[in-house]
């Protein structure tokens, strides 16, 4: 633990300022490029995987908390875009990492795994099963990452004139208070959404299901919240999990990775632009064909973490709910069906 407190302290400080400066997803973005420049100048320890079980827990823990009747009622509707999604990412990378083998020296195996809207674990131990080169994999997975992180949500409020707790209308909401656990009713109702969470969570954990820890902390507080209405966590919570989130991101961010980055810089920034054009049409389809406003559906078609996603769509008071469960099944349905369909390519092929 003491050697990871200066990276923390640096995902604070980094965090905060953006936050200051109401920059959108603030948190996250501030804390990532805060702990990948002091990480790159002087070194920094990384941060062991158990707090991407704990972000995950506590990110599903807010989630769920967003889910009341209406909600419930929303995700019965979510099974068509849910397939048009999964549809449409399969389909993308497959033409993505068909055209980026084609333009460059990278083998067909390497090129369709760069490219998959994948978790960065999941595809790199995929491809490496597979024989592609896992260090080129990684390094498209992580640029196309901080791109979604980084630069989607600007794009959204400038394209969709989102505002940082607001809908697209550009509205406000009234200003929430950092600690909104102020009676010993509230102490009581935030221990029993924790302790949920962190139950299920690590069920989840356990369970061996992609995302499981995350999918099993929304579905409990989920239903725990709308049984009783009594689940609360305090919106420093959310900010301090969102710093901890781009912290995790920020430490992948290696000399290796940049020295590799500038090396094929052309076809990295050329997938992430195409990654970016395509979410935000993916984001306009799912708006016509669901339920769903515009900036909802564009977070929900962003090739990024469901965790990350769901709490950076929360700056902008839009539905996280409906957002990770999106997530969820498009990170799920990916890593079920993409190295499939590239196995039967490169059979072809």
């Amino acid at each position: 633990m003491p050697e990871i407190l200066p990276t923390l302290l640096v995902a604070v400080i980094g965090g905060t300022i953006f936050v200051k400066l109401r920059a959108p997803a603030g948190a996250i973005i501030g804390s990532l490029l805060a702990v990948a420049g002091v990480s790159l100048a002087f070194g920094l320890a990384p941060i062991p995987a158990e707090y991407k079980l704990f972000t995950q827990i506590i990110a599903g823990a807010f989630i769920g908390t967003s889910f009341d009747q209406k909600s419930v009622q929303l995700l019965r509707g979510l099974v068509k875009p849910a397939l048009i999604l999964l549809t449409c990412f399969v389909t993308f990378n497959v033409i993505i990492g068909t055209v980026l083998h084609r333009i460059s020296s990278l083998d067909l195996c390497t090129a369709l795994f760069a490219t998959v809207p994948g978790g960065l674990t999941e595809m790199t131990i995929l491809a490496d099963d597979m024989g592609a080169d896992i260090a080129v994999v990684s390094v498209f997975q992580i640029s196309r990452l901080l791109f979604a992180i980084c630069l989607f949500p600007l794009v959204i409020s400038r394209a969709l004139h989102a505002t940082r707790d607001g809908h697209a209308d550009g509205s406000r909401k009234k200003k929430q208070r950092l600690w909104n656990v102020r009676t010993k009713q509230d102490a009581l109702h935030f221990a029993y959404t924790c302790i949920i969470a962190t139950a299920f969570g690590l069920l989840g954990h356990v369970s061996g299901i992609p995302g499981g820890a995350l999918l099993f902390s929304v579905s409990a507080v989920s239903v725990y919240h709308v049984k009783t209405g009594h689940a609360i966590m305090p919106l420093l919570l959310r900010r301090l999990t969102q710093m901890m989130a781009g912290a995790l991101i920020g430490a992948k961010v290696t000399v290796d990775v940049v020295v590799s980055i500038t090396k094929m810089w052309p076809y990295v920034l050329m997938v992430g632009a195409c990654y970016m054009a395509f979410s935000l049409f993916l984001g306009w389809l799912l708006s016509h064909v669901a339920d769903l406003d515009p900036v909802t559906a564009t977070f929900a078609s962003t090739a990024a973490g469901a965790s990350d996603m769901a709490l950076i769509a929360a700056d902008f008071g839009t539905v996280t709910p409906a957002i990770a469960a999106l997530q969820l099944f498009r990170m799920i349905g990916v890593i079920a069906v993409c190295p499939t369909f590239i196995s039967i390519i490169l059979q072809i092929f």
